[in-house]
């Protein structure tokens, strides 16, 4: 049985989300930092003001904080992210989900042509 490629799939015009930034090069991630700690907001807050996100477009709700924008820099930018919010003896977990070319990843959302050094960690 042949499957039909999703970037085939998903491009098709009929579909609501056409022309919405499918086939652009775009990856995300939409992720929330749970450290175990009285001092969470502290540790989310300082470790999202710390990381550098020059190079990915980014939003953060009272939830979550999605990147958006090339793959390396994503991926950078999340790591980096869990290890700025690092503290010696506190528990910390982060959940999230990378995607890859999918219907909600638009153009407006993200750094395209940025061309730096992925984010720099501070450890």
């Amino acid at each position: 049985m042949e499957t039909e490629n999703c970037c085939t799939g998903c491009n098709r015009p009929d579909l609501p989300w056409a022309g919405r930034g499918t086939e652009l090069p775009i990856a995300g991630c939409r992720f929330t930092l749970y450290p175990m700690s009285d001092k969470y907001i502290e540790i989310i807050l300082g470790s999202l003001e710390k990381t550098n996100t020059s190079a990915v477009w980014s939003e953060t709700d009272a939830l979550s904080t999605v990147y958006r924008g090339k793959l390396p820099y994503v991926a950078d930018a999340v790591q980096a992210l869990f290890l700025n919010a690092y503290r010696p003896g506190v528990h910390m977990a982060l959940e999230g989900q990378f995607s890859k070319g999918c219907p909600g990843d638009v153009s407006g959302d993200s750094v395209l042509s940025v061309r730096a050094r992925p984010p720099m960690r501070h450890w």
